[in-house]
């Protein structure tokens, strides 16, 4: 359980998907960006890099369906998320893309912190091997 404010002072409490839930947002992410034309070089820090991932995540129609059930383990400000139609009401909207981005992050972290490691380990031999 994690519970976060956001910009808004909105309180986002999150609840832990499923594995089976938080892998299929790990493909989902991972097929879109695969397929796009989004290049991620040594600085993924790169404002147009950030601007091309995000732009093609929010554009990828499969993203929402992978993401719905880790949003419905969510609660804003006590109330239940349980489909996108919370959304419907404009006060919430300004919440849509922050929530999304809490919740993938959320439930992909423990997916990334091995390989985050694993690269760490790796990339000084890369480098080297490139000169």
């Amino acid at each position: 359980m994690s519970k976060i404010i956001l910009d808004n002072g909105a309180e986002l409490e999150m609840s832990l998907g499923s594995f089976a839930e938080a892998q299929e947002l790990l493909q989902t992410i991972t097929k879109s960006l695969k397929e796009s034309n989004v290049s991620i070089n040594d600085d993924i820090s790169d404002l147009n890099t950030i601007k091309d991932i995000f732009l093609t995540l929010l554009s990828d129609k499969e993203i929402p369906k992978a993401i719905l059930p880790l949003v419905k383990r969510t609660t804003l400000n006590g109330i239940r998320i349980t489909s996108f139609d919370f959304f419907e009401e404009e006060k919430y909207r300004e919440c849509y893309i922050p929530i999304l981005w809490e919740v993938a992050k959320f439930n992909l972290m423990p997916f990334m912190k091995g390989l985050f490691s694993k690269l760490q380990g790796i990339s000084p031999m890369i480098k080297s091997s490139q000169k």
